[in-house]
C-alpha cells in the first residue's frame, strides 16, 4: 500500500482512504466504497455507486445521484428526489406545493388558509363524533331535538328563578285586550284601573271586575 499519512491506497483491494480535503474540479464517478476522514470538495457532478463515507465536511455545488445519508449542516439549493427522513429545522419556498402520501404529521401548525379537500372525520362529518346531552336529550348533531318543557309539552329541570318561581313579578299594565277576541296566547294577564284580564285560550280573554275594598 502507498501511505502518505492523509492519502491511503490499500494493494490488495484499491480501497482509498483520505483523511485530508479532496478537491474535484470535474466530474467524479465512485464505483467502490470510498471513505473520506476529512473534507470533500465536489464542484462538478458525482456519481456515486458504492458506499461513500465522509468524516469531515461534505461541500458539493454541482449533482449528487445516489442516496444520501448522515446529518446535513447548512441549506440544500435545488430540488431533491426521492425520500428525505429526519428532522429540518426550516423549510421555506418549498418547490412542492402539495404535501402527499405522508403517514402521520405531529405538531403541524397552519398560519395560512388551508385550501383544498380534507380526509378524515373533519371532511365528511355529518354527526358528532361523540353524542352530548342536553336538557337530559343526546344530540348528536344530525337532527333537531325536543327539549320537553323547552319546545314540547313537558317538564324541564332548571336552575335560578325559573326553577322555584310561583308567582310572577309583576303583571304588566299595557296591552289590555279591546274586545273578547283580542290577540292573546293562553296564560296572558293584564289589568287595568277596573278589571284583570286573563287569556283562556288563543285570542280568547276573560275579564273580571275590580272592586275597592
Amino acid at each position: 500500500s502507498v501511505n502518505t499519512n492523509k492519502f491511503t491506497v490499500a494493494a490488495a483491494s484499491g480501497n482509498t482512504s483520505i483523511a485530508g480535503t479532496l478537491g474535484v474540479t470535474g466530474n467524479t464517478t465512485l464505483t467502490g466504497n470510498t471513505a473520506v476522514g476529512g473534507t470533500l470538495e465536489v464542484t462538478g457532478t458525482s456519481t456515486l455507486t458504492g458506499n461513500t463515507t465522509v468524516g469531515g465536511t461534505l461541500g458539493v455545488t454541482g449533482t449528487i445521484s445516489g442516496n444520501l445519508s448522515g446529518d446535513v449542516t447548512g441549506d440544500v439549493t435545488g430540488n431533491v428526489d426521492g425520500n428525505v427522513t429526519g428532522t429540518a429545522a426550516t423549510v421555506t419556498g418549498a418547490a412542492q406545493t402539495a404535501i402527499t402520501s405522508v403517514g402521520t404529521l405531529t405538531g403541524l401548525t397552519v398560519t395560512n388558509t388551508i385550501v383544498g379537500s380534507i380526509d378524515g372525520n373533519a371532511a365528511t362529518a355529518t354527526a358528532l363524533a361523540t353524542a352530548r346531552t342536553i336538557g337530559g336529550v343526546s344530540f348528536d348533531g344530525t337532527a333537531p331535538i325536543t327539549l320537553p318543557g323547552v319546545n314540547a309539552e313537558g317538564n324541564q329541570n332548571t336552575t335560578g328563578n325559573a326553577a322555584t318561581a310561583t308567582v310572577a313579578t309583576r303583571i304588566p299594565t299595557t296591552g289590555v285586550p279591546a274586545t273578547v277576541g283580542a290577540t292573546g296566547t293562553p296564560g296572558e294577564i293584564r289589568f287595568d284601573e277596573f278589571h284583570i284580564y286573563i287569556c283562556v285560550a288563543t285570542d280568547t280573554w276573560r275579564r273580571a271586575q275590580l272592586a275597592a275594598f
